[in-house]
């Protein structure tokens, strides 16, 4: 089994990987079995009244599945997992808050 700790010490495979799964066409790529389960996490979360979102339920499942995926491309030459961690909760937080400041 492939696991973190060997894609964090073989960045340039993982990042290939990531490029792989991005480019694929095929409607069961890992992307979009990504993207449906954060849908599914955030449908779940609307059902028991935790969460209320503005937008679309696919797109924001989109949003959040492209920053993960954005942050492990970009940050894959990084080997400090807390380091790509700590990223990915940055980004996702100005997801979540949103840009604009009203």
């Amino acid at each position: 089994m492939v696991t973190a700790p060997f894609f964090l010490k073989h960045s340039d495979l993982l990042r290939l990987v990531l490029i792989e799964s991005i480019k694929s066409t095929s409607n069961s790529s890992n992307l979009l079995v990504f993207q449906e389960s954060i849908r599914g996490l955030l449908e779940e979360a609307i059902v028991q009244n935790t969460l209320r979102i503005l937008h679309d339920l696919n797109d924001c499942a989109s949003v959040l599945a492209a920053i993960f995926y954005q942050t492990l491309i970009s940050s894959s030459a990084n080997t400090n997992e807390d380091e790509i961690i700590a990223e990915l909760q940055r980004k996702i937080d100005i997801a979540w808050e949103g840009i604009a400041d009203e």
